[in-house]
């Protein structure tokens, strides 16, 4: 799961990030929310999926997950881990076995179970408020499965979010002016004076911003050249020059150069990246125009971004960051004096 900045332009904020929640985690069923006919995939997976049993000595079939092949941990067991779960055994004389879920199941009653997708037969009612808020399956007249329809935001992007949260206080103020803030995130200290999360353009100190920015980056790499003169060779001409075929190889030579191998042994340079490969003037002006710059940005309820968030802070970035954080700067500076703006936290 993954926290990122959006600069939301203009009034109106939750109006014009509604049209992305996640509709799964917000319940929120509006106008937003699509119909997705998910049949043809629900039938790859139904004849793709297996069930297990465990046979008795007998000939008898149990499910293979029934809860009678299973025992409290031993207090052996439990010190060795005091978190230890349930213990599954197969009992003496029992075998497993796996079938095609296709042989024991209908594709009717595949899905109710694993999509948990209601049925309705030809004379039933939607009930998108009740049982079939979050989907349903039609079924014709002879109880075979005619649709099966998942009711999602396909546009989603946030599943919640806070004015500045993790970000509170991103903004700096002209002398003089003021903002509002929203709630800290966990474990984030409360907004500085001077700063805000929410305020018009014309009351925000971007020159500040960019500058103090400007400044620790010019610091870092001043840094850096100092204790590793001669750099490193970049990681991602290290992979293209060996070969993706040899990762191991590649990623061994890239930590034993002597650059890396320098800056790693300062405690304030171990995680520097490689974006700092470049001239000085551009690592400054790449630092300035990120001192503005947000993951994405919502204008007229429009969601514009550089990537999609996904699991554990992973995206699928579309643009560089150096060029997204100077296109997200220009628009910035487009804007008139008057402009709300507003940094918000997302989470997905």
């Amino acid at each position: 799961m993954s926290h990122f900045t959006v600069l939301v332009i203009g009034n109106n904020v939750d109006e014009q990030l509604a049209p992305y929640h996640e509709f799964e985690c917000t319940g929120h069923n509006d106008e937003y929310i699509q119909n997705v006919d998910i049949t043809e995939e629900c039938r790859d997976t139904y004849l793709k999926n297996t069930t297990n049993y465990l046979v008795s000595p007998l000939g008898e079939k149990f499910d293979a997950y029934d809860e009678r092949f299973y025992r409290k941990p031993t207090a052996e067991e439990k010190a060795k881990d005091p978190f230890a779960r349930n213990v599954r055994e197969i009992y003496p004389g029992w075998t497993e076995l796996t079938v095609p879920t296709s042989t024991v199941k209908s594709f009717a009653e595949f899905v109710e179970d694993y999509y948990d997708k209601a049925s309705i037969g030809p004379e039933g009612v939607i009930d998108i408020e009740g049982e079939h808020k979050y989907g349903y399956t039609l079924l014709n007249e002879a109880g075979e499965v005619e649709k099966v329809i998942r009711r999602t935001n396909s546009n989603a992007q946030w599943d919640w979010y806070s004015v500045g949260g993790r970000w509170t206080g991103m903004l700096k103020l002209k002398p003089g002016k003021i903002g509002s803030t929203g709630r800290p995130g966990l474990m984030t200290e409360a907004a500085k004076e001077g700063t805000a999360d929410q305020a018009i353009k014309g009351d925000i100190d971007w020159e500040g911003m960019r500058t103090d920015a400007g400044t620790k980056a010019a610091a870092l790499w001043d840094k850096v050249n100092n204790v590793a003169p001669n750099k490193w060779e970049s990681w991602d001409s290290v992979l293209k020059r060996i070969g993706s075929g040899k990762i191991d190889e590649a990623r061994n030579f890239y930590h034993s150069q002597p650059g890396r191998v320098a800056i790693r042994a300062d405690q304030d340079l171990i995680w520097v990246e490689d974006d700092v490969l470049i001239p000085r003037d551009e690592y400054i002006q790449a630092a300035r125009d990120k001192a503005c710059s947000t993951y994405a940005v919502v204008v007229d309820s429009k969601w514009i971004g550089k990537g999609k968030m996904g699991w554990f802070g992973m995206s699928d970035d579309k643009e560089d960051s150096v060029t997204w954080a100077k296109k997200v700067t220009e628009l910035i500076d487009s804007l008139s004096d008057d402009t709300l703006l507003t940094i918000v936290d997302c989470h997905i």
